[in-house]
């Protein structure tokens, strides 16, 4: 926290345009009536982050970037001694307050560079070194061009043995795409769902097995979350709390659980 409080006073300005575009798209815009929730016939006032929460979901942002926007709120509000922003100054937020445009503030360049390209033989290294699940999920990554966290998030369903091809959802920009799937891994991608889809039925039996729906498919379809075909192609090894609802255990994907 000291760290923290040294870079916060050093760098004021960058502060407050950080929290300028937090608030402003986030909490400004909640009416009167948003702040209350009826409770056994009384009226509730919830918690700052929990109204900062509901609204980053409902632009359905990324479990990532809600725990980010949500721990930098956190530390602002603690650099403040624990002051509600609604009771801060312009100075400092911008909670229903109305600010000044951001008038003498230069854009900092854009620095261009040229990307980065392996060359085969170098692919070719990398992958002497990978065994298993990180061999299947590096050929993918190369063969099937896949980015990193659509690898990770890839569903059983979104995987077309037939075909011969992978359907990538939510991808970059909100859309998704259609992408070969590399002859050299359907045997060994076909055995690893196999293993998986086994300790599914076992966590299954043991009154486990569910998995976060996207955009409320949850509600809409009951039992979904805990259809196969919903299930992550890479499923951690051991079950992990779904930090998006009350409590619920499920199976998430390899790098949700640290």
């Amino acid at each position: 926290m000291k760290d923290i409080n040294q870079f916060t006073k050093n760098n004021d300005q960058s502060r407050r345009f950080y929290f300028f575009f937090i608030y402003s798209s986030l909490i400004a815009h909640f009416q009167p009536q948003d702040l209350y929730s009826e409770e056994k016939g009384a009226k509730m006032k919830p918690k700052l982050l929990d109204l900062v929460r509901n609204k980053i979901r409902l632009r359905h942002y990324s479990i990532r970037t809600e725990k980010t926007y949500l721990d930098w709120i956190r530390r602002f509000i603690l650099f403040h001694n624990k002051k509600h922003p609604k009771d801060m100054g312009a100075a400092e937020e911008v909670l229903g307050i109305e600010l000044p445009w951001l008038n003498n503030v230069r854009r900092a360049k854009k620095t261009e560079r040229l990307p980065v390209v392996f060359s085969r033989k170098e692919i070719k290294a990398v992958m002497a070194n990978l065994d298993g699940v990180h061999w299947i999920m590096g050929q993918l990554l190369y063969g099937a061009g896949l980015r990193l966290m659509e690898c990770v998030r890839l569903r059983v369903k979104d995987i077309d043995f037939d075909y011969r091809q992978i359907t990538v959802r939510d991808g970059k920009g909100k859309k998704d795409r259609v992408t070969m799937l590399p002859k050299m891994i359907e045997v060994p991608l076909h055995q690893h769902l196999e293993k998986a889809r086994i300790i599914h039925e076992q966590d299954l039996k043991e009154g486990y097995g569910e998995v976060y729906l996207p955009f409320g498919l949850e509600r809409k379809y009951r039992q979904a979350n805990k259809e196969w075909g919903w299930q992550y192609v890479f499923p951690v090894k051991k079950r992990s709390l779904d930090p998006r609802s009350e409590g619920t255990t499920s199976m998430e994907n390899l790098f949700s659980v640290p």
